[in-house]
């Protein structure tokens, strides 16, 4: 009865541990724990046989022996992979890339863009510019039939013919970028309104600052 105990027990572990268990790749640990689970159960069996009711059968040792060498196989395969055993790799899933916004269709007379700002008496593109122009172009070529008017200011600096020159330049230079980008130049028409359209006050150098820009407008394409 002692070790028929004991056969139940390591039974009950066995379905129980194999819960936590199912998360591990069965291995060498598992094989370990089996063998040395063998080798006691072959000892302890007739022990618990002998010192029960049969110390005097050695046929009922000899079954003793089995039984509780094929326990021990079992609870010490569970505890060896229990315990040894290393976690099964677990599938990391492939991030789903993020899709690009579509660009959405603009109207006719809209700003686009008020953010393209130079140095002080420079027509050069500033880095920061090139992210807002790199937008521009996606949005020009997702409206194909629209024309657009780049227009150039400054600020309040300097005669009115050189900031009408200066204007220009900086209009030039934002057309070039966007010809540079797939835009037709036929779509783009360049104007200058140097210094007679101020977006903020030419007497403070942030004032200033903010003038200094380039804006692109929409228009229907001739």
């Amino acid at each position: 009865m002692q070790l028929r105990g004991v056969v139940a027990g390591a039974v009950v572990l066995c379905l129980l541990g194999g819960c936590t268990a199912s998360k591990k790749k069965w291995g060498n640990g598992a094989t370990t724990g089996a063998l040395i689970g063998a080798g006691l159960g072959g000892l302890g069996g007739p022990a618990v046989q002998y010192w029960g009711r049969d110390k005097d059968g050695t046929t009922q040792l000899g079954n003793g022996a089995a039984v509780g060498a094929g326990a021990g196989i079992i609870l010490g395969g569970l505890i060896g992979h229990l315990l040894w055993d290393e976690e099964a790799p677990t599938a990391t899933p492939t991030p789903e890339p993020t899709p690009e916004p579509t660009p959405q269709p603009v109207s006719a007379g809209k700003i686009v863009l008020h953010k393209i700002h130079f140095d002080f008496k420079s027509a050069a593109l500033r880095p920061d510019a090139k992210p807002l122009l790199d937008e521009a172009v996606r949005l020009l070529a997702a409206n194909p039939h629209t024309a657009v008017w780049v227009d150039g200011h400054t600020d309040s600096i300097g005669s009115t013919d050189y900031n009408l020159f200066l204007g220009e330049r900086r209009a030039e230079a934002v057309r070039n970028y966007l010809v540079q980008g797939g835009i037709d130049a036929g779509r783009l028409k360049v104007r200058s309104f140097g210094k007679s359209q101020p977006v903020a006050s030419n007497a403070t150098e942030e004032g200033r600052a903010q003038n200094r820009r380039v804006e692109l407008k929409f228009g229907k394409a001739e």
